[in-house]
């Protein structure tokens, strides 16, 4: 049933969301025309317009960039919510699935989707610097291309991990990112039903109250084997610390992603009021 619920979760979800990444890859082949065609390398003091241009493009970039990612998590929020609790929850929650199918169908379909946006986010971002640097002749393609396995060899050695491990973390880490995100917004969907009216502002509420103490909780993590470690061992066992800090952060994700995940079920198990 899970195989089934998947397929149907990404027809009914993947539209806006392509739309939204295909629509990124556009401008980013656009920035980069731009950024190596010759009005990009014109001097600023011989035209205004083309500095103002410059100028405007990057903003509506940057604002392109943060809007698209919120809208995915907007309408991924907004989905699960229609999908559940709405008139559409009667369909779904009488279908031969148990709850913990339903949220981990849905959470899935969803986190890959964040993932996928945030590597074009991140390599858009790459190409235009790269565009950028060649258009300043402050590197070459080619240099840019030594630069990239020299840069990992560099973090490899500060913190005594083959590549080919860093990588793996790498990828472990934005997969458990994205699916915790995902659970904070269900969780707090979940939560918002326990209000008798106003539910959505409800559950706007709880992700607000959940984002903090995430953060918080986050940057507790994060500080507290920095300060240890800096009383106790020397500068050239930063590794350790490095160290230290992904596994702190990657157990606690794990552990507070398997409770959002289990608040998330049995809500839906047990306090299910459609509207």
């Amino acid at each position: 049933m899970l195989k089934k619920l998947l397929k149907y979760d990404w027809i009914l979800m993947w539209r806006i969301p392509a739309m939204i990444n295909l629509f990124l890859v556009v401008i980013t082949l656009l920035g980069i025309i731009f950024l190596l065609s010759p009005a990009w390398q014109m001097d600023d003091s011989d035209s205004m317009f083309f500095f103002l241009t410059k100028m405007l493009l990057t903003f509506f970039y940057i604002i392109f960039l943060i809007a698209g990612s919120i809208t995915i998590m907007v309408y991924i929020a907004v989905r699960y919510y229609k999908n559940i609790y709405t008139d559409e929850g009667y369909l779904t929650n009488t279908l031969p699935a148990d709850p913990w199918q339903i949220v981990l169908s849905k959470l899935l379909v969803s986190s890959v989707w964040i993932l996928i946006t945030g590597i074009l986010v991140v390599l858009s971002i790459l190409s235009l610097v790269a565009a950028n640097l060649i258009t300043m002749e402050y590197a070459t393609l080619e240099d840019l291309f030594i630069a990239i396995p020299e840069l990992f060899g560099l973090i490899a050695d500060e913190i005594d991990l083959p590549g080919p491990i860093i990588i793996l973390i790498s990828i472990f880490s934005a997969i458990l990112g994205s699916m915790l995100n995902v659970l904070i917004i269900f969780s707090s969907i979940a939560l918002g039903q326990l209000f008798s009216k106003h539910r959505v502002a409800g559950a706007f509420l709880w992700y607000i109250l959940q984002y903090v103490i995430i953060q918080f909780a986050n940057n507790l993590l994060l500080n507290l084997p920095v300060v240890y470690y800096s009383e106790h061992l020397s500068y050239h066992d930063s590794e350790i610390i490095t160290r230290a800090l992904w596994s702190g952060q990657m157990l606690g994700s794990i552990l507070l992603s398997g409770l959002l995940f289990f608040l998330t079920e049995i809500l839906l198990r047990k306090n299910l009021n459609l509207e």
